[in-house]
């Protein structure tokens, strides 16, 4: 799988044009600068209405603010701000293993389910042993129902090769539990369950000891 995947939607693009009939060329009060990071970034309020519901419920001289302070509490970074930028010129968004995650927590954020959807794809794509844990947990978090059933049902399928890695021993009690109760469960026999869940406690004896009693 490519490291980069650029992902076009040609429903967006055709309302682009007539998106960008409608903004005059005088218009200044129209378009911003952000300042962050050492960087500078153009908004253009209209296509951000335009690509984004959460803005689009916004007045106007808001949206510049609102940004402002998501950058300022680190909830959103000036690179993938300036990657939505291209996007909402192109109809084209670049996906990559480097970006996927702020990606994701921005589409959400911003109500923007087609590139949402993408970084799903995207990250299902480049789905394996080694960060299925870390893609459900992302899943979970960002309200990706159906990465997180494809996640969960692939960890229930290999558990008994999983278990030896540092993301399974980090679970919490909780997820432990859900997972060896699924009745889905792949398993030669409980003796892999009953192993699974003493090196879990091993892991960190001095914090799980407790739940042998």
């Amino acid at each position: 799988m490519p490291a980069v995947e650029v992902f076009r939607n040609s429903t967006y693009c055709d309302l682009l044009e007539t998106s960008l009939g409608q903004i005059h060329p005088y218009q200044q009060h129209n378009c911003f600068i952000l300042n962050a990071e050492g960087e500078s970034v153009h908004i253009c309020r209209t296509l951000l209405k335009v690509v984004s519901p959460y803005f689009a419920s916004i007045r106007n001289s808001d949206i510049k603010g609102e940004l402002e302070e998501l950058i300022k509490l680190r909830k959103i970074d000036i690179c993938t701000l300036k990657e939505l930028t291209c996007y909402m010129r192109s109809g084209m968004i670049r996906i990559s293993k480097d970006n996927v995650q702020s990606l994701l927590a921005m589409s959400e954020r911003f109500q923007m389910d087609w590139i949402k959807d993408k970084c799903c794809r995207f990250l299902k794509q480049h789905f394996n042993h080694t960060n299925c844990f870390s893609i459900r947990r992302l899943a979970e978090t960002h309200s990706c129902k159906e990465l997180y059933n494809y996640s969960y049902n692939y960890i229930l399928r290999r558990f008994e090769k999983l278990t030896s890695s540092q993301d399974f021993l980090s679970l919490s009690l909780d997820e432990i539990e859900k997972l060896i109760q699924d009745e889905d469960l792949c398993v030669k026999s409980e003796k892999s369950v009953l192993q699974a869940v003493m090196n879990w406690i091993k892991y960190s004896p001095e914090k799980r000891n407790i739940h042998l009693d």
